[in-house]
């Protein structure tokens, strides 16, 4: 499967029903007519109820606003940006109240009994997970370059060290330049890139 990228701004906004706002559908997989999966995001004008779906688990959380109160059947929610997306059944039609203007919530919905998990990460979560992955990313680099600078004689470990980080650094460069999404498959060809420079490397040197 290639990944693909959506833009927000390009998707057709479907007003509700009741008028009480938009959505603009992102994924309806594997067809918009009959979906197991289901990502969008809804913009939120007035108060009043979900649509009902029945056989389906819905996920909701917050991006965007002030927030919004949920009466589910659990109990009033409290819904803010940052907060942990709310899971409940599709035929709740929980009421939805604005507390102070629109707001942009993002939707995941999957119909049950059809083989499909899904899961939801709050965006503290997702921006943690960044960090801790290009933290190690960076951390085996620089054990990588000092191995290089121990186990060769010195002016060809500078040599080594110099050849492995230009490759690693030139590829950063051009992400930036290109203004490149940083997600799985970009790590994944950063990877790459260390992997055959530091084969080559040790090759060539040894």
């Amino acid at each position: 499967m290639t990944p693909r990228t959506v833009r927000l701004a390009k998707a057709k906004a479907q007003p509700w029903k009741n008028g009480g706002g938009t959505t603009r559908e992102l994924l309806a997989w594997p067809t918009p007519e009959d979906w197991s999966v289901r990502v969008s995001v809804a913009t939120v004008e007035r108060d009043g109820p979900f649509s009902a779906f029945r056989g389906v688990t819905r996920w909701f959380t917050v991006v965007a606003g002030r927030g919004v109160r949920l009466a589910l059947p659990t109990g009033g929610r409290i819904l803010r940006v940052g907060d942990a997306p709310v899971c409940f059944p599709g035929e709740a039609a929980p009421d939805c109240l604005v507390l102070d203007g629109p707001t942009h919530d993002l939707n995941l919905m999957a119909r049950n009994q059809r083989g499909v998990e899904a899961r939801l990460w709050p965006a503290k979560v997702g921006s943690e997970l960044r960090q801790q992955a290009f933290g190690a990313i960076g951390w085996s680099f620089l054990a990588v370059l000092g191995y290089l600078a121990w186990r060769f004689e010195w002016r060809y470990g500078v040599a080594a060290v110099l050849a492995t980080g230009h490759d690693i650094l030139a590829t950063i460069a051009f992400i930036a330049l290109a203004r490149l999404e940083v997600g799985l498959v970009v790590v994944a060809a950063l990877l790459t890139v260390v992997g055959y420079s530091l084969n080559d490397t040790i090759v060539i040197f040894d």
